[in-house]
């Protein structure tokens, strides 16, 4: 329950807003973000409900409810609230669907208004309604996508089946497609024309789509009536993806732009269409001959992810082994290795550091393999093969399965070294580190791993780190363990699993199948922040997080531990290839986690470690940023008097702003660091 205040409480929370926080990076842009839903309207200008009733309050936002119960309490008090735009399920798709054709008249490849608005019906709004008109318990969702970075001609809208289609380049689907010139809108049946290889799409051979095409009529055949749907169609866009669209064609319902009809004819046609899927579903895994490979659909702009689906399906494994894991700990895990596919999992023994990644390979269809460090490792020969007394080339499990992975690209690898700092890292592990940024900005195979041996080097001499392969290495902090170099910690993402509850007993509810989702995958939407940058909406985003990691970074300079570009390349890709999984970065009750936060628990804190006063005015920066208005002190006794949380009420940075507590706190020992 929200304590009771008078007006003029809630009139000095707005003008505290106005004061301290509205330009804070935190705050720009807000009304845009899809998780607020009203706004507070007050002399012109609008204010996010919950947080003006918190610094009126003094209450956390995340004590009491959004929506009626925060707006009523603005309400009652004399305050206007407005909804900052209509909710999806309430609006028609034959609205929406026209007003898309309309805005296909001003295409633009940059992310003009117009273009913007093309993108919140694509991405937004018409899935939200088709998804209302999916039938209990079915299995299918709905996705939109209207370009990454350049904006395409030819927006879409597909439903499909996760186990059928994981991805946009895997299996069959429907979709709705956009005419480049505004005139019609279908809705097909389709399958693919193209193949990603290499970082490029390159068009599929027109006898193989025409096969594909021919197939999947026949399968339709029996049992189906297809005799008045459109065979084919037209968007108006030679030469572009609209063509091989129009090919890939398989039944179809066209729509004349101009003269939509109701919804309710769109909702029939469309179960229709969704029974035809369903139908073509089963026909092909009755015969067997499900091939995700050969049904492969294009998609202009960015590589072909299985996202969403790949980190739900993770989730739903690891609970049904019978594993504990928060759901943005796993969306974490996934969108680190999407963006650099090295991992470091921190934490005491029993957390399930070494289980997260085993199981997560083994629920999507990817090669595992662990390799233990020993204490007596002190160079490369250990990790990777030596020469012998009788000039031998000896191979190690690591270069074996780097050979492996190259020859498999289409299937993802894990190598999960385990207890990693139990011999010094920068000894065993130096040529690793040295080859793995070969590989991020092509996507390619790195340098050779190994530069010369005895008789058998031959075999492996061109055995790089490829792209498919990631490497997660399992650490334990104590006494027995070495530290971390910077080399090290700014090659990788560090998460640590040290939240548990002992009272959470899990139900081991079977064995979940594997769901073959293929290096494709793992593979993040951005490898470089020039990919992202042209998109408006990313160009918004990055713009923002930039401006507080250049407040960050003045504050890291006391302590010359500041970020580098490729830190801050990869704090911004993280959060970008984080977004596709933004409904699980949550807590075990629900509540928000930021990515931008976990970015940087695992980059910037893990720098941070010395017993300097410098190090002490760096935590005590990082706290100031994290808790506007808030000397770190008071911060910091706040936290020790709420019992040490693991995140920190009404902060910017609630996670960063914890653990900063717990480091500054150690320092009064004489030392910190991140791990201790």
């Amino acid at each position: 329950m929200i304590p009771d205040v008078n007006e003029s409480a809630i009139q000095e929370a707005i003008r505290t807003f106005d004061r301290g926080e509205r330009e804070l990076p935190a705050w720009r842009g807000w009304e845009l973000k899809s998780n607020y839903k009203f706004a507070l309207e007050h002399g012109g200008k609008r204010y996010p409900v919950k947080r003006i009733i918190a610094l009126a309050t003094g209450v956390p936002e995340s004590h009491f409810s959004g929506g009626e119960e925060a707006n009523s309490f603005l309400q009652k008090r004399g305050f206007q609230i407005a909804k900052l735009r209509e909710e999806p399920e309430r609006q028609h798709l034959t609205a929406l669907l026209q007003r898309a054709a309309e805005l296909q008249l001003k295409y633009s490849s940059a992310n003009t208004p117009d273009m913007q608005e093309r993108g919140e019906i694509v991405r937004r709004d018409a899935p939200a309604v088709v998804r209302s008109w999916l039938p209990d318990g079915s299995a299918l969702e709905a996705k939109g996508k209207d370009g990454t970075g350049r904006k395409t001609r030819v927006p879409w809208l597909r439903i499909f089946d996760p186990s059928q289609s994981p991805s946009p380049t895997q299996g069959f689907y429907l979709v709705y497609l956009f005419a480049a010139d505004g005139s019609a809108i279908s809705l097909s049946l389709n399958q693919g024309t193209t193949t990603f290889d290499e970082g490029a799409f390159v068009p599929k051979p027109e006898h193989e789509i025409a096969a594909n095409v021919a197939r999947a009529r026949a399968a339709l055949a029996s049992g189906s009536n297809t005799s008045l749907l459109a065979k084919d169609f037209s968007l108006a866009d030679p030469g572009g993806l609209g063509e091989g669209y129009e090919k890939g064609n398989i039944f179809a319902v066209n729509y004349d732009a101009r003269s939509m009809p109701s919804d309710e004819t769109l909702r029939a046609d469309f179960l229709r269409m969704v029974s035809l899927l369903e139908r073509l579903y089963e026909v092909e895994a009755d015969a067997g001959a499900t091939d995700h490979g050969q049904n492969e659909v294009a998609e202009a702009e960015s590589p072909p992810l299985a996202v969403g689906s790949l980190t739900k399906h993770v989730i739903e494994s690891l609970e049904a082994y019978g594993f504990a894991y928060e759901p943005w700990q796993v969306a974490t895990f996934v969108a680190a290795i999407r963006t650099k596919p090295f991992v470091i999992l921190a934490g005491i023994s029993g957390t399930g550091k070494t289980k997260l990644p085993i199981l997560a390979a083994q629920s999507t269809g990817s090669d595992r393999m662990v390799i233990p460090v020993r204490p007596d490792w002190h160079d490369s020969g250990d990790l990777l093969g030596y020469t012998d007394l009788s000039d031998r080339f000896r191979p190690k499990p690591f270069l074996e399965e780097c050979r492996k992975a190259g020859q498999s690209p289409d299937r993802q690898h894990f190598v999960v070294v385990d207890e990693m700092n139990i011999a010094r890292v920068e000894h065993y592990f130096a040529e690793v580190l040295s080859r793995m940024e070969d590989r991020i900005f092509a996507g390619a195979t790195s340098g050779s791993l190994v530069q010369s041996g005895g008789a058998g080097y031959e075999a492996y001499k061109d055995v790089g780190i490829p792209p498919n392969l990631a490497i997660v290495g399992t650490v334990n902090m104590d006494e027995s363990t070495h530290g971390f170099s910077k080399k090290v910690l700014d090659r990788a993402f560090t998460i640590e699993l040290s939240d548990i509850d002992l009272t959470q007993i899990p139900s081991i509810l079977g064995t979940p199948v594997a769901v073959e989702f293929g290096a494709v995958g793992w593979r993040g939407e951005f490898l470089r922040l020039a990919e992202a940058a042209d998109s408006g909406n990313n160009e918004q985003l990055i713009k923002s997080r930039i401006a507080e990691l250049q407040q960050l970074n003045h504050v890291l300079s006391r302590a010359q531990v500041q970020l580098g570009y490729r830190s801050r390349d990869e704090i911004l890709l993280f959060v970008l290839n984080a977004q596709v999984d933004e409904p699980y970065f949550v807590d075990g009750k629900g509540g928000q986690v930021d990515p931008f936060d976990l970015a940087l628990m695992m980059k910037v804190l893990p720098r941070i470690a010395g017993s300097s006063h410098a190090i002490e005015r760096v935590l005590d920066g990082i706290l100031e940023l994290a808790v506007p208005g808030k000397i770190a002190a008071a911060t910091l006794a706040s936290w020790l008097e709420a019992d040490m949380p693991a995140a920190v009420l009404g902060a910017t940075w609630p996670r960063t702003a914890a653990r900063a507590c717990l480091m500054k706190q150690r320092l009064e020992d004489g030392y910190t660091s991140f791990f201790l």
